[in-house]
């Protein structure tokens, strides 16, 4: 249990604790924009910063109640200059307010003498490429400002954000096609005198900064825009259209328009590729290359270009787009899987909807033709699409229920040949 002299060691401290924080909180700026700016906790020898727009018309006061008063200057620490709440006539630099003998310590700057003064803002081609624009500012375009702790020489410098704002273009998936697109950027001045932001896609791009954050606080107006010619780059969006076919007894055919890459299946696989560069006058390339080869299966310097891959294999599509700056690559692949035939071995075309057709089941194929015969060996059934099938009539009849036979011959884009003969059964 605590007894009366403990409790006096806690209650003490956490008075004065109270005091001092009751103090610091109490003071303000008026007769002008002031903004309070936050220093670091265990920084000794400052409790405040104040960034006030017109000092000349400023006062800074303390609120709070007090038996004692007292205000100094950081250069003379020991001469009085004022034993009132108010402090008329700032002046920017530091200041110690003794109250009821406790210093807090205050430093103020005053922003008119640090606006921009921004002469010189553009594009430097010899720093600049296609990922990152380097932009120039006259030196000095930005005055640091800086506050000091008591009794410490080493300047704190305050960061200083403005914001950079250009064109750009974004590709729309909605309307397939580039469209203007603002980027923004902040930027924290003066670590530099050259900022860098990515490099735009607009052929006519326009830089503007704005800013700091303590002229958007006091609603000043400061932007400066450059538009001098800065390197553009370029981007393009690969877009295979693949033609699509229905049979269902083809397995792994294309069955998707637009479909996720790497693009697999069933030869042939037809498709359109598009470029669509964010430059309309864009200088394009594409090569397709088979099996990892070094030499390119074809080159084709069209926008657009239509390939109907017939062959098995993997084939690596490379697109490559310029604007005479900079250069844009991509790629996407497709892979011809191996050939397939199986042949079933009953059908029952009673038009129920399911199993109504003799059709082979197949993949990759690039000749077939086959025949069926009944059992007295007459030709009843002969077709060379392996998409197709026999309903099981003959001279616009049913032929009736038993066996029949078939010979299949065909050959896959991988050189597999079938020479298939069995028997099928119709049940109806």
């Amino acid at each position: 249990m605590l007894n009366i002299f403990d409790m006096k060691k806690i209650i003490i401290p956490l008075f004065v604790l109270f005091s001092v924080f009751s103090v610091s909180a109490q003071f303000s700026v008026s007769g002008s924009q002031f903004y309070s700016y936050p220093v670091p906790n265990n920084l000794s020898g400052i409790d405040f910063v104040f960034i006030v727009n017109e000092i000349n018309t400023a006062e800074l006061r303390y609120t709070g109640s007090y038996t004692t008063i007292n205000w100094f200057r950081f250069e003379n620490p020991t001469v009085s200059i004022s034993n009132q709440s108010e402090l008329f006539f700032l002046e920017t630099g530091g200041y110690i307010v003794r109250i009821n003998g406790n210093d807090t310590y205050i430093w103020i700057i005053d922003y008119q003498q640090h606006l921009p003064n921004i002469t010189y803002f553009e594009p430097v081609f010899d720093e600049s490429d296609c990922d990152n624009t380097v932009l120039e500012l006259n030196p000095n375009a930005v005055p640091p400002m800086v506050y000091f702790a008591f009794g410490n020489s080493l300047p704190r410098q305050i960061n200083r954000e403005f914001t950079i704002r250009y064109q750009s273009l974004i590709y729309s998936d909605g309307n397939g096609r580039w469209i203007d697109d603002e980027k923004s950027q902040s930027i924290v001045l003066p670590t530099s005198q050259q900022i860098r932001v990515p490099t735009s896609l607009h052929p006519n791009v326009v830089f503007t900064l704005s800013g700091d954050q303590f002229a958007d606080r006091f609603n000043i107006t400061h932007e400066f825009s450059s538009t001098a010619p800065a390197i553009t780059t370029i981007e393009s969006r690969l877009t295979a259209i693949v033609t699509v076919r229905d049979a269902l007894n083809e397995i792994s055919r294309p069955s998707e328009a637009e479909p996720t890459p790497p693009i697999i299946g069933s030869a042939p696989i037809n498709i359109e590729f598009q470029s669509r560069p964010s430059d309309e006058n864009a200088m394009v390339e594409w090569r397709i290359y088979r099996d990892n080869a070094t030499t390119p299966l074809i080159t084709r310097t069209d926008l657009n270009h239509r390939y109907i891959f017939t062959s098995h294999g993997r084939y690596d599509v490379k697109l490559m787009v310029t604007n005479g700056d900079c250069v844009h690559r991509d790629s996407l692949v497709v892979e011809v899987r191996e050939s397939l035939l199986e042949v079933p071995n009953v059908f029952t075309p009673n038009n129920d909807g399911i199993n109504d057709e003799f059709r082979v089941v197949y993949r990759s194929l690039e000749s077939f033709h086959g025949w069926i015969y009944n059992s007295w060996g007459r030709l009843v059934f002969e077709w060379t699409d392996p998409a197709r099938g026999w309903d099981g009539r003959v001279g616009g009849r049913n032929a009736p229920s038993g066996t029949y036979f078939y010979v299949i011959r065909a050959r896959g884009t991988d050189g597999v040949v079938y020479n298939l003969r069995g028997d099928v059964s119709i049940i109806r």
